[in-house]
């Protein structure tokens, strides 16, 4: 259900409020995310790459763990569930964004990340 949304939601950020691709990262908690979020964003027009990979006209679908160090105007983070991030990559995934976070999750999950950061 959660890489639905958040698929669902970066496409109306990038065809609807037209936002650029290139300055858009979706960040995951875990690899299996990762997967799923890939293979539903696939289907779509919509130019995806990694964290190693970065290029100015797809979004940066990786990790929160490997995009460490790294910043995009537009991020898109999801939590899967608390356990799956300590302290400190929450905060790394919402440090991330410039310009624009959208943070995605479980009621618990997002109750958890306003206490942890």
């Amino acid at each position: 259900m959660l890489p639905q949304a958040i698929v669902r939601k970066l496409k109306e950020l990038i065809h609807k409020e037209e936002w650029f691709p290139g300055g858009t990262a979706l960040l995951l908690p875990n690899k299996s995310m990762v997967d799923a979020c890939r293979t539903l964003i696939e289907r779509t027009s919509i130019n995806i790459t990694d964290a190693d990979e970065m290029s100015e006209e797809a979004v940066v679908i990786d990790t929160v763990r490997r995009f460490k160090g790294l910043e995009r105007p537009v991020i898109l983070l999801a939590f899967g569930s608390s356990e799956h991030f300590e302290h400190e990559y929450a905060y790394v995934g919402v440090s991330r964004a410039s310009s624009h976070l959208v943070v995605a999750g479980t009621k618990q999950t997002l109750d958890w990340l306003g206490r942890a950061t």
